[in-house]
C-alpha cells in the first residue's frame, strides 16, 4: 500500500460511525505499518470471530477487517 492510498482510505474514513471508524483505522495501520504496529496477541482479537459482542463492538471488529483488507470504509448512512 502506497503512502498515498493509506492517507486516502485514512481520510475516507471520517464519514463512517464512530465504532466503525475506530476498528477501521486501527485495521488500515496495521495493514500499513505491519505487524510492528499491533503485535499477535492484539491482531488475534480483532480478527477473530465475537458473536456475543454487542452491535457497537460488531461494527468495530468489521471495520478493523476491512482496514486489514485495504477496501474502501463502509459510509455511515446516519450522517
Amino acid at each position: 500500500m502506497t503512502p498515498a492510498r493509506f492517507a486516502a482510505l485514512l481520510s475516507a474514513s471520517s464519514l463512517s460511525d464512530d465504532w466503525y471508524r475506530h476498528g477501521y483505522r486501527h485495521g488500515l495501520r496495521r495493514r500499513y505499518h505491519g505487524a510492528l504496529y499491533d503485535p499477535s496477541p492484539g491482531h488475534a482479537y480483532w480478527i477473530a470471530e465475537h458473536p456475543e459482542a454487542d452491535p457497537p463492538r460488531q461494527r468495530a471488529l468489521r471495520g478493523y477487517r476491512d482496514g486489514l483488507a485495504g477496501v474502501e470504509p463502509e459510509i455511515d448512512s446516519r450522517s
